[in-house]
C-alpha cells in the first residue's frame, strides 16, 4: 500500500526496530527517490542492511541496490560499507552492489562474500556461493585464485572450517571443476577428516574434471575405504559420472554392489 511518507518519518521508520514499519519505508524510500535524495537517509538504510531481522536485511539490501542503481553516492556508502565492523552489514552491502550490477558490484565485493561462505546461517552461505558465482562472470581467474587460497588458508580465517571448505568447493565445482588446480584441491580435500567436505570434494570428482583417470581412482579410493557409508555411495554414484570402466574401477564397483554391509 502506498503511504508515501515524508523524509523525516521515513528515516524515523527505518530505525525503529519495528520490521513492518521499515518494510513500509522501504518502498517509501524507493518510489520517491532521488525526490528525497539525503545523506541520513542513506545512513540509516545502511543500518538497516546490518539488522537482526533477517527479511530486514534483505529487502534494505535489495532497496539500496535499487537505489544505487539511479545514485552514485549510494554506491559510495555501500562501498564504504564493505568494510563495516559488522559482518551482516559488510555481507548485506555486497549483495546490495550485487543487486545494484555494475561497475559497483567488482572484486571489492568479494572479501565479505568469502567469509560469508563460512557463516552460521545456510542461507547466506548459499547467497554468497551464488554471488560468488556472479563475480567469476567477470573476474573468474581472480575468484578461483581466491578459493583455492582460501582453502589453504583456512585455518586462520574466520567463519566455521567445514562450512568455509566445503562452500569453497562447491563454488570451484559450478565455476570450472574441469580444471587441473581445481581437480588438486578436490583430491586433497578428499582426504579432509570432515566427511562434509569429502562429499563436496566428491562433488567436483564426479563432474567431467580435468583428469578422468586420477578422479576414478580417488574416487574408488573413497569407496573401497570411507569409514561413512554416505561418502562410499556418492563415491560409487561418481565413478558412474566420471565414466572410467577400467577393470579396478569395475572391481571395487562389483565389491560394491555385493557387499551385505551397506545394501544401499
Amino acid at each position: 500500500m502506498k503511504t508515501d511518507l515524508g523524509a523525516d518519518q521515513i528515516a524515523i521508520a527505518l530505525d525503529s526496530d519495528d520490521a513492518a514499519r521499515q518494510l513500509a519505508a522501504f518502498e517509501d524510500l524507493a518510489r520517491n527517490w532521488p525526490e528525497i535524495s539525503d545523506r541520513a537517509l542513506r545512513d540509516a538504510l545502511i543500518r538497516c542492511i546490518g539488522a537482526e531481522n533477517k527479511l530486514v536485511r534483505r529487502r534494505a539490501a535489495q532497496t539500496a541496490g535499487e537505489i544505487a542503481r539511479r545514485d552514485e553516492q549510494m554506491v559510495v556508502s555501500l562501498r564504504e560499507a564493505l568494510s563495516d565492523p559488522l559482518s551482516q552489514r559488510r555481507f548485506g552491502a555486497a549483495y546490495a552492489l550485487a543487486c545494484a550490477g555494475q561497475p559497483g558490484f567488482d572484486m571489492a565485493c568479494a572479501p565479505p562474500l568469502y567469509e560469508a561462505l563460512g557463516g552460521d546461517d545456510g542461507d547466506i552461505r548459499w547467497a554468497a556461493h551464488d554471488l560468488i558465482l556472479e563475480l567469476a562472470h567477470e573476474f573468474q581467474n581472480r575468484v578461483r585464485s581466491d578459493l583455492l587460497a582460501l582453502m589453504r588458508d583456512v585455518k586462520g580465517r574466520p567463519g566455521n572450517r567445514t562450512d568455509t571448505l566445503k562452500m569453497a568447493l562447491y563454488c570451484l565445482r559450478d565455476m570450472d571443476c574441469g580444471r587441473r588446480d581445481i581437480l588438486s584441491a578436490a583430491c586433497e580435500a578428499s582426504r579432509d577428516r570432515d566427511m562434509h567436505v569429502r562429499l563436496a570434494a566428491i562433488a567436483i570428482l564426479a563432474e567431467a574434471p580435468a583428469d578422468r583417470a586420477c578422479a576414478a581412482m580417488v574416487a574408488k579410493g573413497l569407496l573401497e575405504t570411507d569409514e561413512q557409508a554416505g561418502v562410499r555411495r556418492a563415491a560409487a554414484a561418481a565413478l558412474g559420472s566420471i565414466g572410467d570402466s577400467s577393470a579396478p574401477v569395475l572391481a571395487a564397483l562389483s565389491r560394491a554392489a555385493a557387499s551385505r554391509s551397506d545394501p544401499a
